[in-house]
């Protein structure tokens, strides 16, 4: 699923300053994805950078394109993936390390590696 715009549907807002993107009170965000009817709710929350991020993370084009929660979404949804990446590499190292490959096992999965097709550069 490429990239996609998201629009949004804001309830339940007590102070509202649209021109600065600034919401106050309880806020519920009903995404609606363009060609998917997806459902859901998401909670408006306040994070804090410095001054030099924030203005790096203004100058980007795609920020401007998709905006700023877009971006930090994707970058949380990385960082998750690479936390359980990590996660599971290290169930394994530790598996190996409590209970190394026989030399059988090691000729085994040899054998396997040197029948698949690589592809080349």
């Amino acid at each position: 699923m490429g990239i996609y715009r998201e629009k949004f549907k804001f309830a339940e807002y007590q102070d509202r300053d649209v021109e600065n993107g600034r919401f106050s009170g309880h806020c519920e965000v009903l995404p609606i994805r363009l060609g998917a009817a997806i459902l859901g709710t998401m909670k408006a929350v306040q994070v804090t950078l410095d001054e030099e991020l924030l203005r790096q993370l203004e100058r980007d084009p795609e920020v401007k394109k998709l905006g700023r929660s877009a971006i930090v979404r994707r970058a949380i949804r990385e960082y998750l993936h690479r936390r359980a990446a990590a996660a599971i590499d290290e169930a394994y190292r530790r598996g190996y390390a409590t209970r190394p490959m026989t030399r059988k096992e090691q000729r085994e999965i040899d054998e396997i590696i040197a029948g698949q097709a690589w592809p080349e550069d």
